[in-house]
C-alpha cells in the first residue's frame, strides 16, 4: 500500500465515533468529504433537488456526521460508497419529514461545497435513462479513475517524466491503435517496441493505483477485486 495512504476510510469513521479532538473529527470528515461530495450531490441533483437545495442537504448530512452518537450508532462494515449513500437517503428522508430540507442552514457551513464544480461534474454523467443511484455509481466510478489518473502523473511529474507522460497517456487510458504507438515513438525518440513497453509498464502501475484506491474503501482485501470489476462495468 502507498504511503500516501496509510488508513483505510472506515478509519475516518473510526475517529469520527471515536476521537475527542475536534480538529481530528473534523479532518477526518474533510477526507470523506474530498472524496465523496461530487457522487453525493449527483445522486441528490438527479432525485430532483436544485443547486441551492443539494448543497444544503449535503452540508447538514456532513454536520450530522460530525455527532459521536450517531456515528456511534452504526455499523461501520461493508462497501463505503454503498454505506455513505444509505446514509443520505435515511438523511434525506428525515429532513423532508421534518420539513427542514429547503431551508439554509446557517451557522452549519462546516465545508467549501464548489457547487459549480460539483454541477459540471454532475452534468457529465446525467442520462434520462439512468436512476439517481446509476448516476451516483457512475460518477464515484469517475471520480476513483481519476484520482488514480492523477497520482500516476503526480509521480511521473515528480520522476522527471512529465513530458513524456503527456504523450504516453493516450494510450495509457485509451485504445490507440498502431499509428498512434508509431507517432508517438517518433516524437519521444523510442522505436515503437519500447514505447508500447513503456505504456505497458504504465498501464500496469495505473491499475495498481486503483486497486489502491478501492482498497480504501471496502472493509477487507476480499471484496477488492469484486468492487474493481463493478466499477470498470460502470465505465463500459
Amino acid at each position: 500500500m502507498s504511503d500516501l495512504f496509510p488508513t483505510t476510510q472506515w478509519t475516518e469513521f473510526f475517529a469520527l465515533r471515536d476521537s475527542s479532538d475536534p480538529a481530528s473529527r473534523k479532518l477526518a470528515l474533510a477526507h470523506l468529504y474530498e472524496r465523496y461530495w461530487s457522487p453525493l450531490y449527483a445522486y441528490l441533483r438527479r432525485r430532483g433537488f436544485d443547486q441551492d437545495q443539494s448543497a444544503d442537504l449535503l452540508q447538514d448530512f456532513f454536520a450530522h456526521l460530525l455527532e459521536r452518537e450517531i456515528v456511534a450508532r452504526l455499523d461501520l462494515s461493508g462497501k463505503l460508497r454503498a454505506f455513505l449513500l444509505a446514509m443520505l437517503k435515511h438523511h434525506v428522508s428525515d429532513q423532508l419529514d421534518k420539513a427542514r430540507t429547503l431551508k439554509r442552514n446557517s451557522g452549519r457551513e462546516l465545508l467549501s461545497l464548489d457547487v459549480e464544480a460539483a454541477e459540471r461534474t454532475y452534468r457529465e454523467v446525467r442520462s434520462s435513462e439512468m436512476s439517481p443511484d446509476e448516476v451516483y455509481e457512475r460518477r464515484w466510478a469517475l471520480e476513483m479513475m481519476q484520482r488514480a489518473q492523477k497520482r500516476l502523473e503526480k509521480s511521473e511529474a515528480n520522476s522527471g517524466r512529465a513530458d513524456a507522460f503527456s504523450h504516453l497517456s493516450e494510450c495509457v487510458y485509451g485504445d490507440a491503435g498502431p499509428s498512434s504507438y508509431g507517432e508517438i515513438a517518433g516524437v519521444l525518440g523510442l522505436t515503437e517496441v519500447a514505447t508500447k513497453v513503456r505504456v505497458h509498464r504504465l498501464r500496469k502501475r495505473f491499475g495498481r493505483l486503483l486497486r489502491e484506491d478501492i482498497a480504501l474503501t471496502v472493509a477487507g482485501a476480499a471484496s477488492v477485486d469484486e468492487e474493481l470489476r463493478h466499477l470498470l462495468s460502470l465505465m463500459e
